[in-house]
């Protein structure tokens, strides 16, 4: 008797229809997806336990609460996209919390951020300038691991409001700390040991700019690491590359690795190595797409957090399928010549 057959598909049909939704194919359609596209699956994981909570937690309606949610949709409408909507809501903060982790905005774990600094040697003598530094996880995952300092700058109001109430806690509260600023015009006084961005350069109209602002606040010898999207000088789908320009939130001004790698040396910086991390980043966004399809149904998603769901979505849906056609996702490491 022959064995039967297990299928990597979900079995809800919630996951069947979201994960088809994410991947590009219709999943009431009859006939079965091709060898080519099912080779392009990442490999099955294992099920996560249901998420941590949101950095926004909910709670019963009060006069107190009425009050904090005024207060947020404040402080989000500061920032508005090309659409006229907050770049980040109170709802997208949620739904990412829920998508990357508690205290995560976009890919990339505890795990990773140890991984990328490991190279810099950290220690509690260290201090660390974070310039894109949103909830506050990534500054977390730095005092846990080496006990550096950690001054984090973020360019979203409600991000930076939200993150310095995140890094709020005994543990953390002489190590971190949480601010806005404007990154077209970064003016910092103090001096660090390693200065980090996360996908800001290709929202910059004038990278020259920053990466001088960057130089400033490094001592000598000190070193810049960089994580970002490249365009990669061929497209062959620029279809892809328009669904992505689109769907950001905000303009963007995306450049060549080339193009940005030839600014450093005007401002005193030597590039250590550049990293094509285009096929690791893609297949970090899918699993964790994949992840929340598995856990929907053991952990609905309230109201909220579905809304800022369907966003961050819908983002990172146009961002996967331009990576690897025309764009790509870069590490890129540098130091400040003496």
């Amino acid at each position: 008797m022959q064995a039967p057959e297990l299928s990597p598909s979900p079995d809800t049909e919630r996951e069947r229809k979201l994960l088809a939704w994410w991947e590009g194919y219709d999943p009431d359609s009859s006939k079965d997806r091709s060898p080519a596209s099912a080779d392009t699956r990442p490999a099955p994981i294992a099920l996560p336990r249901p998420p941590a909570t949101s950095t926004i937690r909910p709670a019963p309606p009060s006069a107190l609460d009425r009050a904090v949610e005024a207060e947020l949709r404040s402080i989000e409408s500061r920032q508005l996209g090309r659409s006229g909507a907050p770049v980040w809501s109170v709802e997208r903060v949620c739904g990412a919390e829920r998508l990357w982790g508690s205290g995560y905005t976009g890919p990339g774990d505890a795990a990773w951020i140890r991984d990328a600094t490991r190279p810099f040697r950290l220690c509690p003598e260290k201090a660390v300038l974070d310039l894109t530094a949103a909830l506050g996880g990534s500054a977390k995952a730095i005092v846990m691991a080496y006990g550096s300092l950690v001054t984090g700058l973020e360019s979203s109001p409600l991000l930076s409001h939200l993150g310095a109430h995140h890094c709020d806690e005994p543990r953390l509260r002489d190590k971190i700390t949480v601010a806005w600023y404007d990154p077209n015009d970064l003016q910092h006084s103090r001096r660090y040991d390693l200065v980090m961005a996360d996908t800001l350069l290709y929202r910059l109209a004038d990278k020259g700019k920053f990466l001088k602002g960057v130089a400033h606040c490094l001592k000598p010898g000190g070193a810049l690491l960089l994580h970002d999207f490249f365009l990669s000088g061929h497209t062959p789908q620029p279809q892809l590359i328009d669904a992505w320009h689109d769907g950001e939130p905000v303009r963007i001004h995306p450049c060549t690795a080339k193009a940005l790698v030839q600014e450093f040396p005007r401002h005193g910086l030597a590039v250590c190595g550049t990293q094509d991390m285009t096929a690791v980043y893609r297949r970090l966004i899918v699993q964790q797409a994949r992840q929340l399809a598995l856990t929907l149904d053991s952990a609905p998603a309230p109201p909220r957090t579905r809304s800022g769901l369907a966003t961050e979505l819908s983002l990172w849906r146009a961002r996967v399928q331009a990576l690897g056609h025309g764009l790509s996702f870069c590490r890129i490491a540098a130091v400040k010549q003496a």
